[in-house]
C-alpha cells in the first residue's frame, strides 16, 4: 500500500467525525492484537480458577492492575497481592497465562508487509515483566520504529496523555496515526483525541479497513 492522502470516516463520542489521514504511522497494540492473550482472557483464567463471578473480580482489579501495568507497582509486589487476595492458585494462574508468548501470527505477517511504506509502533498497557517477555519473544525494532510501553512512561491507555505520547513530540500529527487496538474504551479514547483508530476483531476485517483508507 502506498503512502497517500485519503479521508475515512471514524465513530466519535457524537456521532460520526470526518478526518483528512495521511497515515505516515501506524500503532499496534500487543494484547489482543498482535498477541491472542489480553487482559479479558486473564481475567476468565482467574475466575475460572477461583470459582468468583467476573462482576466481583474485575471491579477490585482495575486498580491494581493499572498501578501494575503502568510501572507503579512491581511485579513482585503486585502478584504477591494477587495472591494475598485470591488465593496462590489464582495469582499461578493468572501468572501463567499473562507472562506467556502467543503470537497472532496473521497479524505479524501483516506488519511484515507495512514495515517499509510506514512507520510502525508498538503500544501497549504491558508491566515490567511482560515488556520483558515481550522483548525476549521478538527483536522488536526489527518490526517497529517506536515502541510505547506504559511501564516505561507512567501511564496506561486508560489515560488521554497515553495517545499524545504516539506523536513522538510532533513527529507526528494525530491524524498522521492509525491506531489498532481491540479495546473500544481504548480506541474511543483515541479517536475523542483526533487519532484514527480501528477496533481489532479478526484479520479480515482489519484488512479491509486499511485497504478502505488507502
Amino acid at each position: 500500500m502506498a503512502e497517500s492522502s485519503h479521508v475515512t470516516r471514524l465513530p466519535v463520542k457524537d456521532g460520526y467525525g470526518v478526518y483528512t489521514v495521511s497515515m505516515r504511522m501506524i500503532y499496534f497494540d500487543y494484547h489482543g492484537v498482535l498477541d491472542h492473550r489480553g487482559y479479558r482472557g486473564m481475567i476468565k483464567i482467574m475466575q475460572e480458577t477461583s470459582g468468583r463471578p467476573v462482576d466481583e473480580i474485575v471491579p477490585s482489579l482495575e486498580p491494581v492492575t493499572y498501578a501494575y501495568a503502568s510501572g507503579q507497582t512491581s511485579p513482585a509486589a503486585f502478584w504477591t497481592l494477587i495472591a494475598a487476595k485470591y488465593g496462590r492458585k489464582v495469582a499461578d494462574a493468572g501468572k501463567r497465562y499473562y507472562l506467556h508468548v502467543d503470537p497472532n501470527r496473521v497479524v505479524w505477517e501483516l506488519v511484515n508487509e507495512l514495515k517499509g511504506p510506514y512507520d510502525l509502533g508498538l503500544a501497549t498497557d504491558s508491566a515490567i515483566d511482560k515488556k520483558q517477555v515481550i522483548r525476549h519473544g521478538y527483536d522488536l525494532p526489527e518490526f517497529f520504529d517506536h515502541l510505547l510501553f506504559s511501564c516505561d512512561v507512567g501511564q496506561a491507555k486508560r489515560d488521554p496523555g497515553f495517545y499524545r505520547l504516539m506523536t513522538r513530540g510532533g513527529m507526528y500529527q494525530p491524524d498522521d496515526i492509525l491506531l489498532i487496538d481491540d479495546d473500544e474504551r481504548n480506541t474511543a479514547t483515541a479517536t475523542s483525541l483526533g487519532i484514527p483508530s480501528h477496533t481489532y476483531t479478526n484479520i479480515e476485517t482489519l484488512r479491509q479497513h486499511l485497504q478502505d483508507i488507502t
